[in-house]
């Protein structure tokens, strides 16, 4: 859910919110809050790569699912050109000034 928060406390309690009023209201089916990403590209179903905001340290990581640059069968050109791209669209605010080998 995209709650355009820009501070992280505001976003954890629409989502705490949004959760109680769904659980509350359906009884047969239960929502929980599985992570906060403060950027996120989805490309395709399960496949994704976001950053994702630590509740209890407030620090970013980067997440990445299902791209070409997890899996084993791709080149380590592939993966490095992946990289390089995800690297642009999603900075974390430490590679703000260019520290990935691009």
């Amino acid at each position: 859910m995209n709650t355009n928060a820009t501070v992280l406390s505001d976003a954890l309690r629409i989502s705490y919110e949004l959760k109680k009023a769904v659980n509350d209201r359906y009884k047969l089916l239960e929502i929980d809050l599985d992570g906060i990403f403060q950027r996120l590209l989805l490309l395709q179903k399960k496949k994704y790569a976001a950053v994702k905001v630590n509740e209890g340290t407030k620090t970013t990581t980067i997440e990445i699912k299902g791209l070409d640059m997890k899996r084993r069968e791709f080149s380590a050109v592939s993966k490095s050109a992946s990289q390089c791209v995800q690297f642009s669209i999603l900075p974390l605010p430490t590679e703000a000034e260019g520290k990935s080998n691009c």
